[in-house]
């Protein structure tokens, strides 16, 4: 049986993926960017929202352009609420943010591209939309046109679990490198020293022992490229599926082991390490706060919501006169180990 790192087996499967023009990705697995509700995308747009209004508030004299930048972009729902959600703001506070925005959506797979646009030109808003053809997994080691321009937001919804990254563990004290084959059956070989930074091995060693780590170092340095892109006072916003905090990790380890990597219809994707991305970005000079998903919206709308993971995954408001009726016949979890990071310089 042949092995190889997960990194090499992402690469090459999701590569084929995201670039077959039959690819429908939303068939394979869920997320909350494409909800029908759109409540995660309308929490974001009311964040951004409030987040220029303060800022014009402060320097009222001027008017200024604001950019976003979308990368990973999806068939486009996420974006499509988002601007909605800003229009109907500015028409609600008779403010003209939308007729002042451009919105840069960025992808590597044309395909993905061209679906996003079918979808986002549908939106209401009056924003100048752009395409960027952008592989988030090199960013670090390349020059892309996103080098020129400075973002007010940089957001990004279940990319960087999708990016290549190496998997470790900790058995007997000793540090091993978990190897995949192409069926994800693991086997360990002992890792050197070169294979791993010295934050992901304090990572390491202060976590369960046979537990399989992901270290998402590539990730890392995408996300480190992109906040060079903020402008001052800006926010990167990450939303993706991983783990952070320590309850996380109370579960047993070879349940932990078999859920760790997901294969969706020939795609891999991995947890993103909210901790190594963390520390790597304030070791770098940049303030985090991670929350979860669902507490994120919750503190922007200022009210209850509950998980729906039945038919799709979505936050439904918890309303006293709804309640029942709505929720009788769906299944709800109180946590989904989605995760947001609002990253600040």
């Amino acid at each position: 049986m042949d092995y190889n790192t997960l990194y090499y087996q992402m690469q090459k499967r999701n590569l084929l993926y995201y670039k077959n023009p039959k690819t429908k990705i939303y068939d394979d697995f869920l997320t909350y960017a494409q909800s029908k509700s759109g409540v995660l995308a309308q929490a974001n747009a009311i964040d951004f929202y409030n987040h220029c209004i303060s800022k014009l508030q402060t320097n009222s004299d001027l008017y200024p352009s604001f950019e976003i930048l979308e990368i990973g972009v999806g068939n486009g729902a996420f974006a499509f609420s988002f601007l909605n959600k800003l229009h109907d703001l500015d028409k609600q506070n008779s403010t003209s943010l939308c007729s002042n925005l451009t919105y840069t959506l960025a992808d590597f797979s044309s395909p993905m591209l061209a679906r996003a646009k079918k979808m986002v030109l549908k939106n209401k808003s009056v924003v100048k939309l752009k395409f960027s053809k952008v592989d988030a997994s090199i960013l670090s080691n390349s020059k892309t046109k996103l080098q020129s321009k400075k973002y007010d937001l940089i957001r990004c919804n279940e990319l960087f679990s999708d990016v290549p990254a190496d998997l470790f563990c900790i058995k007997s004290s000793k540090l091993y490198q978990v190897l995949l084959s192409k069926d994800m059956q693991p086997k360990l070989v002992l890792a050197k020293s070169s294979q791993i930074d010295q934050i992901a091995k304090k990572i390491i060693n202060s976590l369960p022992e046979e537990i399989f780590i992901p270290i998402n170092a590539q990730s890392a340095k995408s996300i480190l490229f992109l906040c060079a892109n903020l402008k001052p006072g800006a926010i990167f916003d990450i939303f993706d599926y991983g783990f952070y905090f320590k309850h996380d990790f109370e579960i047993l380890p070879d349940m932990w082991n078999l859920a760790i990597v997901r294969d969706y219809n020939s795609q891999w994707t991995v947890d993103l390490n909210f901790i190594y991305i963390s520390i790597y970005l304030k070791c770098a000079g940049f303030k985090t706060h991670v929350q979860s998903q669902k507490d994120y919206v919750q503190s922007v709308f200022d009210k209850k919501f509950a998980i729906c993971d039945d038919s799709c995954l979505d936050y439904v408001p918890l309303k006293p006169n709804n309640h029942k009726k709505r929720l009788e016949n769906l299944q709800f979890d109180e946590d989904d180990s989605f995760y947001h990071m609002r990253i600040t310089a």
